[in-house]
């Protein structure tokens, strides 16, 4: 009885605290630079924007893959992410840009070289570049920094988060 009683609690504890993490707030930032054949692409358009209506209704639900990863306010270069787990390909797919060759895409993270970069997580103040094509002329070095990230978060949002 005392050995059922132990696991009941166990597994109680074990339950609580995964529940609590699913519903735990996310809400943290990540640097990115993409390079298409050596010129750096400018994703500060706002066809690449996450958009939500300033008077969001009670019917409003969010798209949870949209929420995993996505930009604000013609900002460009800096992510947004609210959901544990989000990929660089998420952002990707959220922002409706595909590249040429998936395959042959490169990634940078303080200038060391990551392969499948699109499938690494989205780590909280990191700053990545990635490149598809010519590398060549590229300085590994110029990531965006952790004070431009932070600034975006100081930043009222424009109606969204």
């Amino acid at each position: 009885m005392i050995l059922i009683l132990l696991i009941a609690l166990i597994g109680g504890v074990f339950w609580y605290q995964n529940i609590k993490k699913e519903n735990q707030e996310v809400h943290y930032h990540a640097g990115f630079i993409v390079y298409l054949d050596g010129k750096k692409h400018d994703f500060s358009a706002l066809k690449y924007m996450h958009i939500e209506p300033c008077n969001e209704e009670e019917n409003h639900q969010e798209d949870d893959q949209e929420e995993k990863a996505h930009l604000h306010d013609q900002i460009g270069d800096v992510v947004h992410v609210h959901r544990q787990g989000a990929l660089w390909k998420d952002l990707f797919q959220n922002i409706n840009f595909k590249f040429k060759d998936p395959a042959s895409v490169n990634g940078y993270i303080n200038g060391k070289e990551e392969k499948n970069i699109l499938s690494k997580e989205i780590v909280p103040y990191e700053s990545v570049i990635i490149i598809e094509g010519d590398i060549k002329n590229i300085d590994l070095n110029k990531y965006v920094s952790k004070s431009h990230m932070q600034e975006v978060e100081e930043k009222s949002e424009s109606c969204g988060s």
